[in-house]
């Protein structure tokens, strides 16, 4: 018998596997930042340090208005010393206000009542250690006044009225609503002159 021719070998085939295509990975794209505008810096009036600058200045007359608002607000801040002190340094700030708003000259008047009401907006606006309000404060001790029932009545009224209306953005909504200064400065009622009573309503243009 011839023998049979073998199958010829299949060649192993190599199946390569498909080339992936070199992918370019883009970097991401920064969005556009828009530049930050510089911040602005609040400029803060510092009533202590123009106080300061008054006491040292060579006009008497504005240095001691200074010199006074320094101890009233010295004694505003302590509330535990001896209140007859207290008092006497609230008083002489009752004098200060009334012979300021007592000025004829209504450019001197300006000036020093632009000062105090700087000073009580400071005060009214403060955040105390003790929490106790600056209303309370310089009320706190109105028994101990000796100087006469109607200087402290109108001592009260002033504290009030320049507390309440010293800061301008909201001075407009509080006259007529929360304060009334036709019945604060009744002349029978407090010592302050038909001039001064004139000169707070004009400052505060009513």
């Amino acid at each position: 018998m011839g023998r049979r021719k073998a199958a010829p070998k299949e060649e192993a085939k190599v199946v390569e596997a498909p080339k992936e295509e070199a992918k370019v990975v883009e970097a991401p794209k920064e969005e556009a930042k828009t530049p930050k505008k510089p911040a602005t810096k609040k400029v803060v009036v510092n009533v202590f340090t123009k106080i300061d600058e008054h006491i040292a200045s060579d006009d008497r007359d504005m240095a001691l208005v200074a010199g006074r608002l320094k101890e009233f607000i010295a004694a505003v801040e302590d509330t535990n010393s001896d209140g007859k002190l207290i008092i006497a340094k609230y008083y002489n700030m009752y004098l200060t206000i009334k012979s300021t708003l007592e000025l004829q000259d209504k450019s001197k008047l300006k000036e020093r009542f632009d000062l105090i009401n700087l000073a009580f907006k400071e005060l009214e606006n403060y955040k105390y250690k003790d929490g106790l309000p600056f209303e309370y404060r310089v009320n706190k001790f109105d028994h101990l006044w000796t100087y006469g029932d109607k200087s402290l009545t109108t001592y009260r009224n002033m504290v009030t009225v320049i507390s309440t209306l010293c800061d301008l953005s909201t001075r407009e909504a509080r006259i007529g609503k929360i304060i009334d200064l036709d019945l604060a400065f009744n002349p029978d009622k407090v010592t302050l002159s038909e001039t001064g009573i004139n000169n707070v309503k004009a400052y505060y243009q009513v």
